[in-house]
């Protein structure tokens, strides 16, 4: 059930991401925007080879808990898919673009 629910989540997330995020946003001319949307739908994309590596990590450590390896299977999609979104998001936020101050600075010695 829970391998089910993620794969189908993050189906619907990459196309919302990919076909009406960044598709739009780029038809729009609203590059800062399309960027982000891009990046997002790259992460997604890019999850599945996060999984493959986190799943035998999850595998040799929650087996030997007695897990089944269904809930495995469930879980190292999420942890994959959730470490690669959340760097993309981390990397959305630590490289927006910030537009420069319109404030105008008087320096008290000026005589205007």
């Amino acid at each position: 059930m829970l391998d089910a629910a993620s794969t189908r989540l993050f189906t619907l997330f990459f196309w919302l991401c990919e076909a009406c995020g960044g598709s739009t946003t780029v038809l729009l001319v609203a590059r800062p925007s399309s960027r982000a949307w891009m990046i997002r739908a790259l992460a997604v994309a890019l999850g599945i080879s996060t999984v493959r590596m986190v799943a035998p990590v999850l595998d040799i450590v929650l087996t030997q808990g007695g897990i089944g390896p269904r809930l495995i299977f469930g879980l190292s999609l999420w942890t994959g898919w959730a470490i690669t979104i959340g760097a993309a998001e981390l990397w959305i936020a630590s490289t927006r673009f910030r537009a420069p101050s319109l404030a105008v600075s008087v320096s008290p010695n000026s005589t205007a």
